[in-house]
């Protein structure tokens, strides 16, 4: 339309808003209509809503389970820094890992000692004494035992030192 460029810039100049919107309204243009010679906004990748809120739900879950392990192994370095485990087959920090594996809590105590494995024989089942990392876990779900009518809080793992055990598991309460 000739002229009506010059129109708009005087009505802009004088601020008279309504009238711009009403001469728009007359002519039925569409507020999301694409201006010529105005260059379209090239969007972005955008995902689909659900797999926006999907991706997000596994980023904070990675973040979470980082800050947990992280967590853990500052705390066992602490624990472990005592031990050197040049001499053993399984460092602490391997036996820890597995013991965190099976009872997930936090690593309070960590020991070298004896522990009384049950071994099975044809005359039936005789009690040795085997070297073993001795954790003291308080796990992070406590139990109720109903033998002994008691919630499980804290335990004692033992993992063995120079050969597979297995996980041996004692109350500590």
């Amino acid at each position: 339309m000739p002229g009506s460029v010059d129109w708009l810039k005087d009505q802009l100049k004088k601020g008279e808003k309504e009238d711009i919107k009403t001469f728009f309204a007359k002519k039925k243009f569409s507020k999301k209509a694409p201006v010529k010679g105005v260059p379209k906004k090239k969007s972005s990748f955008m995902l689909p809503e659900w797999s926006y809120r999907a991706s997000m739900v596994i980023v904070v879950l990675v973040l979470l389970a980082a800050a947990f392990w992280l967590a853990n192994m500052f705390l066992l370095k602490d624990s472990c820094s005592k031990f050197k485990s040049d001499g053993y087959k399984k460092s602490c920090r391997e036996a820890s890992a597995v013991v965190l594996a099976d009872s997930p809590g936090k690593v309070k105590d960590v020991l070298i000692g004896k522990l009384s494995v049950p071994i099975f024989s044809g005359n039936g089942v005789v009690a040795v004494e085997k070297d073993a990392w001795l954790f003291d876990v308080e796990l992070a779900e406590p139990y109720f035992n109903e033998n002994s009518k008691k919630e499980i809080e804290v335990l004692r793992i033992g993992v063995g030192l120079d050969e597979d055990i297995g996980i041996h598991r004692r109350v500590m309460q």
